[in-house]
């Protein structure tokens, strides 16, 4: 019995160090009808708490990136980026699925874009998820949700089918 005493005593030992670690978070406990001990956080922490848009994808690009400028002169790069999952299903027959990302680059990163990156090359992007919103010449509305790269990297070491050189490595900007 002593071995089941010292288990229900470090049991009871760990729960009290939860809680008091909760306490110290601003974590409470509430009981409702449907959970009896279900946790919220305190209604002014919750106003402390940032929220995050952040999108993180590694990828092949689907074509060469498109290049346009603004009036003002900056550079714009769209491009649309695939990711794929692998999987075996219930018969060992391996399965895949593709979605396809668009993706807007600005300033020295669209020009960057232009510059490096061609279709089928392996990159790491990095940005926030935004929705745009436009009407076009009949007056439809049209939706387009796309990842504003703020961060790329090109994982491929292959240039146009050639390894690179590392005078050629040494020559990208980032």
């Amino acid at each position: 019995m002593k071995g089941g005493e010292e288990r229900k005593e470090t049991f009871m030992t760990t729960i009290v160090i939860v809680l008091v670690a909760m306490a110290v978070v601003g974590v409470c406990l509430e009981t409702t009808n449907h959970h009896p001990m279900q946790i919220r956080r305190d209604h002014k922490e919750e106003r402390r708490i940032q929220m995050l848009n952040r999108a993180t994808l590694i990828g092949r690009l689907g074509a060469d990136p498109e290049i346009r400028y603004t009036q003002s002169g900056e550079a714009i790069a769209r491009f649309n980026l695939a990711t794929s999952e692998r999987w075996k299903d219930k018969e060992g027959n391996t399965q895949e699925s593709t979605e396809w990302h668009k993706i807007v680059a600005w300033g020295r990163l669209a020009e960057i874009c232009g510059e490096h990156l061609a279709k089928g090359k392996l990159v790491y992007i990095e940005g926030p998820i935004k929705t745009r919103k436009w009407d076009d010449k009949d007056g439809n509305t049209h939706y387009s949700t796309e990842i504003v790269a703020r961060s790329l990297q090109i994982l491929d070491r292959k240039n146009n089918g050639s390894e690179t050189t590392p005078e050629q490595e040494g020559d990208i900007p980032f």
